[in-house]
């Protein structure tokens, strides 16, 4: 078996037209939804601030800020027979390869293999568990980010129809799901008469038949029936609480003053007390559970935050619903602009400024400030805009 050697990286495209008749019987793949032309509209405001910003990393390097459109992703369903799922992330291998495709966003610490070269060495094991039957996959890398999860995890069964889903008895998850993670997985009603798998960091199992919906968002390309399906986890959700604030801010103070906390807004106090006087409420969403956090979103009539996990809840806005994606100049992320196009939410942005004291062995971690002027002039002009 593939356990305990080196394993060639081979993408999902490579295998799928590899000639080589014992490659060919571990896969099949066909296409359950069509590519489609997503709008960007230009960045009313953001225009203004970033064609004259020299952006250090701008993400993805191909639709850069004035893209006019995108194209997004074909939804495929793969099929993979006798094959090794290897840790939570779903890393899928047979023979001597490896889907090169389950590799992306894994970290070889966390997911216990090694790089070696061009491909990848899985560690040996004195027994590898067999899972007879047809199982789904909705393990994935990074899976322990709520963006990562949403979208990627319970994201990938936007296109896959229930008739599909009634012939799988079986589900593979991430052994070690937080809460809210469980309480999305169980909007799907997939735990309804299905037997379920965690498989943990380490952990590895032998599946005669794997089935694997992929991708609902590609490379930040995410496909507009993304939309129709979270509403439809939306219906499925408790009722959250009633009287809520139809302008959001997502207060990320909280997770701002953890250690080694991500891009730290340091005058989020003059962000917040400027949005006020708009009517916009802070919301830390660490702080409500899912089922608060959907009713949050769909109640919303215009959001404000700065770049963050907890926008992927924008899938539960409805259309029409306003925002402002705040950014940090040296680092700018566009997967909720393309996210908000694909749901019909308009959407401007505006960048801030890395701070030169920030160290540079911070990476990721650097602090930066928000112009608040810029901020208010793109609010106002985004509440002004037809919905």
């Amino acid at each position: 078996m593939t356990d305990g050697h080196t394993l060639r990286r081979r993408t999902t495209t490579d295998l799928l037209h590899d000639q080589d008749p014992g490659t060919r019987r571990h896969i099949a793949a066909r296409p359950i939804a069509p590519a489609v032309d997503v709008t960007l509209p230009p960045l009313a405001v953001g225009h203004h601030m970033f064609e004259g910003l020299a952006i250090a990393k701008e993400i993805p390097p191909d639709l850069p800020w004035n893209t006019p459109s995108y194209r997004s992703v074909t939804p495929w369903l793969l099929t993979f027979e006798d094959v090794l799922v290897h840790s939570d992330a779903g890393i899928i291998a047979a023979d001597d390869w490896v889907v090169a495709d389950t590799l992306q966003q894994t970290d070889p610490q966390l997911q216990h293999y090694e790089r070696i070269g061009d491909g990848i060495r899985l560690p040996p094991r004195d027994a590898i568990r067999d899972l007879p039957g047809t199982w789904l996959s909705l393990l994935g890398g990074n899976y322990a980010n709520y963006y990562h999860w949403t979208l990627e995890g319970l994201g990938r069964l936007a296109a896959v129809s229930d008739a599909i889903l009634d012939d799988i008895p079986g589900v593979l998850l991430p052994r070690h799901l937080t809460l809210i993670q469980r309480d999305g997985f169980d909007l799907t009603s997939l735990a309804d008469e299905r037997l379920l798998r965690g498989i943990a960091a380490d952990g590895i199992v032998h599946i005669e038949k794997l089935i694997v919906p992929w991708t609902m968002t590609g490379f930040h390309r995410p496909h507009p029936m993304l939309r129709p399906y979270f509403h439809r986890l939306r219906s499925a959700a408790p009722p959250g609480p009633t009287g809520l604030p139809a302008r959001i801010y997502i207060d990320r103070r909280a997770a701002d003053r953890r250690v080694g906390a991500y891009r730290c807004l340091v005058n989020e106090d003059e962000v917040i007390a400027a949005l006020a006087g708009h009517g916009f409420v802070p919301i830390q969403l660490e702080a409500h559970s899912l089922a608060e956090q959907i009713a949050l979103f769909a109640a919303a009539e215009a959001i404000v935050a700065p770049h963050g996990a907890g926008l992927a809840n924008i899938v539960y806005a409805n259309a029409g619903c306003r925002l402002l994606e705040l950014h940090m100049d040296g680092w700018v992320n566009w997967c909720f602009r393309t996210l908000a196009a694909a749901c019909s939410l308009p959407y401007d942005a505006v960048a801030g400024r890395e701070l030169a004291t920030a160290p540079p062995e911070q990476g990721s971690t650097r602090l930066w400030a928000m112009p608040v002027i810029h901020m208010i002039s793109a609010v106002d002009a985004l509440l002004r805009a037809p919905a």
